[in-house]
């Protein structure tokens, strides 16, 4: 997890009075994982009076991404591989479920250890022995995003952005913008300006967190650009 750590400077940064600091520049990836074990990892549902499990890897799903690994695993199961079809109304944001059961026994509790289908999807209460073919709509609209957008700590940073959550260490809000599995590129057209905490700087312990201080993961590498300035 490459979302915290400590910046050494080969030299020590020794600022003016009244100094103050803005991110000009970050440039991370999506790929903040919206299933893992903890948050829920499975759909869970009975075919033919039998239980079955489709198990997810950790990692950052699209719609369509968790469509493609229910068709493998239905496969894996030998199962027909159309069997549970989600399907997206991107006007809505809305989900809906087809199941092609012919007149074989399905049901599936959205509410009951189905964290993709209830809390992602939006689907709610069970849904037994479905008209075959038939799409269901889900009750909400789907929520793909466990963060909306992410928060820059910088702990040189002092009286910034402050949203009764994540303290004043915060820099920067990186709003996410690109699809799952790319790169965001962040160059804020009025970066947030921030008092600098010490009159010199040799290190920074930085870290990334969610909109309400949530813990992140990413597996790649990332970079940001802070300007320092005194107004004259």
């Amino acid at each position: 997890n490459n979302t915290r750590g400590t910046l050494n400077l080969s030299n020590t940064l020794t600022l003016p009075q009244n100094c103050y600091a803005r991110v000009t520049a970050c440039n991370l990836w999506n790929d903040n994982p919206n299933i893992t074990l903890a948050l829920g990892n499975s759909i869970n549902f009975t075919y033919n009076s039998i239980a079955r499990v489709l198990l997810f890897n950790e990692g950052l799903y699209s719609l369509d991404d968790i469509q493609e690994t229910v068709v493998e695993q239905l496969t894996n199961l030998g199962l027909p591989d159309d069997l549970i079809v989600f399907q997206a109304d991107e006007a809505s944001g809305y989900v809906s479920l087809k199941v092609n059961r012919g007149t074989t026994q399905f049901e599936i509790n959205h509410d009951v250890n189905n964290y993709i289908t209830g809390t992602l999807f939006g689907f709610s209460g069970t849904l037994t022995n479905p008209i075959d073919g038939a799409f269901y709509e889900s009750s909400s609209r789907a929520a793909l995003n466990v963060i909306n957008s992410y928060l820059l700590h910088i702990s040189f940073c002092q009286s910034g952005f402050y949203n009764g959550v994540s303290g004043s260490d915060v820099a920067a809000l990186i709003q996410i913008d690109s699809p799952p599995g790319s790169i965001i590129n962040h160059r804020p057209f009025h970066p947030l300006v921030f008092s600098v905490r010490d009159d010199e700087v040799d290190n920074a312990f930085i870290y990334l967190t969610g909109d309400a201080g949530q813990t992140v993961k990413t597996n790649e590498n990332w970079s940001f650009t802070v300007e320092f300035f005194v107004y004259t």
